[in-house]
């Protein structure tokens, strides 16, 4: 009897090693990728990647309607073991609306996962302005200085560098003033009517807060900060590094409160408000920018830069 029953088991062993298989938990290593539908010109995107184990490296490209590559961006760790990571894309303002594709790629446990989704670029309606300017100000947009290049060069040092072992901060941002009135919107499209007569153009790339000259300026989100001085168009300027390539600047500030390498909490005071630099009449600017590409703040305030939830 014995014998048969070894038999059988024997002649029957792969059909019982299936359903054994079937029916018995086992790991599988998976990484997935969550990438938005949609966005408009102006706002950016988060993608996630999600591990079961270590991720070792990630990065997202967004591809233009054509086919083109308009940005490569490096993902970065937002958990501790590292099985979470986040690409933070900003969509310019100049996007051409329609389908555009985002590609994804992740390596966890030496085994590379690469994957592709598209994305519709909606439209966004920004404002006109037609801005006259004094003596002062015309000079000062449209004289050749040599120390203006200087500066610009640094600047964009900057907000083309991403740190991606900064300290990351993803709740939603909070509005630096407590003054409601804005003057200038993001983005707005702005004609420059010089004393001489002559005109210019420019597009405002801040939200720009009407306040009194020594306003309070709150911190948005924790940070770093990695710019204070002063410069020749943006006077009084701080920029505060929130999460790998992604920035706060303050312009026409009357005084920084902060040092270049010092560490500031959402909510904390950083800066008094000014009229210096180009600048019409007291006020505060705040741009927000995403590897170097502007966008609005307020989507940072209505969401936050990711979620762990």
């Amino acid at each position: 009897m014995k014998k048969i029953f070894r038999a059988i088991t024997h002649a029957f062993a792969p059909a019982l090693a299936l359903v054994y298989f079937l029916l018995v938990p086992f790991s599988v290593q998976a990484l997935s990728v969550n990438i938005p539908l949609e966005t408009s010109q102006g706002d950016f995107i988060t993608i996630y990647f999600y591990g079961e184990t270590r991720i070792s490296i990630a990065s997202a490209q967004l591809l233009s309607p054509s086919g083109a590559v308009s940005q490569t961006v490096q993902a970065f760790p937002v958990d501790k073991q590292e099985k979470i990571y986040v690409a933070i894309i900003g969509i310019p303002t100049w996007s051409a609306t329609g389908v555009w594709k985002v590609k994804a790629s992740a390596i966890e446990a030496k085994k590379k996962v690469e994957t592709e989704q598209n994305i519709l670029v909606k439209k966004t309606n920004f404002e006109e302005y037609t801005l006259h300017l004094n003596e002062s100000n015309t000079n000062l947009v449209t004289t050749t200085n040599p120390k203006k290049q200087e500066e610009s060069q640094v600047l964009n040092d900057i907000l083309t560098s991403c740190n991606l072992s900064a300290p990351a901060y993803g709740k939603k941002f909070i509005v630096p003033t407590q003054s409601k009135r804005i003057t200038s919107e993001f983005a707005e499209k702005r004609t420059l009517v010089y004393n001489t007569g002559r005109k210019g153009s420019e597009t405002h790339w801040g939200v720009d807060f009407g306040i009194p000259a020594n306003s309070e300026v709150i911190c948005p989100a924790d940070g770093t900060v990695v710019f204070a001085d002063d410069r020749i168009v943006t006077g009084g300027s701080l920029i505060i590094e929130h999460a790998p390539g992604v920035y706060t600047l303050f312009y026409h500030l009357n005084k920084n409160l902060k040092s270049v390498g010092d560490t500031v909490k959402a909510g904390e005071i950083v800066a008094l408000s000014g009229n210096t630099g180009f600048s019409t009449g007291p006020h505060l600017h705040w741009e927000f920018r995403i590897n170097s590409i502007p966008v609005s703040p307020f989507a940072a305030v209505e969401r936050g830069l990711f979620t762990l939830e």
